[in-house]
Formats: C-alpha cells, structure tokens, sequence
C-alpha cells in the first residue's frame, strides 16, 4: 500500500479479505495463509476494490511501524503491531515442553503453528527456534542442510 500510495496509484486494486469464521466447506478459515490452493476460486467471491482512502490509511501506518524500526510484526486482534523478537519465545517453549526429546524442527513449527494458530509464516518461528539452538536450550543431532526444517533437535533443559 506504501508503494501504491508513493505512486499515486489509486486506480483497479482489489482485495481478497478472509473473515475469522469462514467456512471453507470442510473447516474455518481464519487468513489467507490456511487457505487451500483450491479453495482460492471459491474466495475471489470475498474480493472487493480498495479505496484511495484505504491505501493511504495503510501506508500512513506503515510509515508509523517503520519508524518503530521492531524487529518483528504480527497481526494481533486484526491489528499490526510491533513487537520483541522474543515474543514467539513462550509459545515455542510450551510446544517443546509437549514433544518428545528429539524431534525435527519442523515438528515443533508445525505444532506451534497448528495449537496456537498464531498466522505466524513458518520462517518467523523457525528462525526463533534456532535462536533456541544458539542459547544452548536446543540442541542439534541430526543436521540436514538441504532441508533444514527436517533437521532433528533435543532438549537439553
């Protein structure tokens, strides 16, 4: 929208906006993110054309996050705000609690994103758990450069 507006593009945008309770025939949808492939022709009936008004309106609040300069923004109560970069740290850390010794990364972003359904990308927490591996709470036994969400970690707390 920053751009759109730095542009002065105003003309043909269009959104496609995902309410929390949509129902995509077979669960509830709460973004786009959980959103099947096929279910993308099903939503462009949601699609609607965003004002002059709504792209300033964002890219006045993109300006204000950027001045912020945080680490890391989510969407929280359909709102983006900044935030530490240790927020995902506590929901990590009970999702680890959970799991057996040793697991694979990609076991632990997966129940992290699936029990909280935070709408966090998979890179976000991935990156926080290898912060977890350089403190020393995680520990490395089974690297696997070429995929590394399959790399298998343990606890070591």
């Amino acid at each position: 929208m920053s751009f759109l507006d730095s542009q002065k593009y105003y003309k043909n945008i269009s959104t496609v906006f995902i309410p929390p309770d949509y129902w995509t025939g077979s669960y509830y949808c709460r973004g786009t993110a959980m959103l099947g492939p096929e279910m993308y022709y099903e939503a462009l009936k949601l699609e609607k054309e965003i004002t002059k008004k709504q792209i300033e309106i964002c890219s006045d609040r993109w300006k204000e996050l950027c001045k912020e300069n945080a680490p890391m923004r989510l969407m929280v109560s359909g709102n983006l705000v900044s935030l530490p970069e240790d927020f995902l740290d506590s929901f990590i850390r009970n999702t680890t609690i959970k799991l057996p010794e040793k697991f694979t990364i990609a076991r632990l972003v997966g129940d992290v994103m699936g029990v909280y359904e935070l709408m966090v990308g998979d890179f976000s927490l991935y990156e926080r758990v290898l912060c977890f591996v350089e403190r020393g709470e995680l520990e490395i036994v089974e690297e696997c450069k070429e995929k590394p969400m399959v790399t298998r970690v343990k606890k070591t707390i």
